[in-house]
């Protein structure tokens, strides 16, 4: 099966990610890792003309323990990466768990926690 046209952006950063968002509006989709979108694009079910890849957003990216507010994960951030964080498995152990048990090896290492 071959995938629907569609226009590829990946911008560089998030102010020119949401730029093409509200130029495209419906028409746009965005993609993080990909693990669901594609797939679903492949079947058919789905055929966005624009596709906006923020997976190599920095900003989008990373884990931080901020005390007395609790944990901030990046939209863009690999499953993989929330499984194998220090900072997860010391404070939010179930959560590392929870990461580590999502589809295989590989889907993990491509899928983002707010990714399609």
């Amino acid at each position: 099966m071959f995938l629907p046209e569609f226009e590829y952006f990946a911008p560089t950063t998030v102010a020119e990610a949401l730029s093409l968002l509200e130029t495209y509006g419906e028409k746009a989709k965005i993609l993080a890792g990909g693990t669901d979108l594609l797939l679903i694009m492949k079947d058919k079910l789905l055929g966005p003309e624009v596709l906006v890849d923020i997976s190599e957003l920095k900003a989008l990216q990373g884990i931080q323990h901020v005390p007395g507010q609790g944990l901030i994960i990046g939209a863009a951030t690999k499953i993989d990466s929330i499984q194998q964080s220090t900072t997860v498995r010391r404070h939010w152990r179930a959560l590392a768990q929870a990461a580590g048990e999502l589809g295989s090896v590989q889907v993990r290492s491509m899928a983002t926690l707010g990714g399609e």
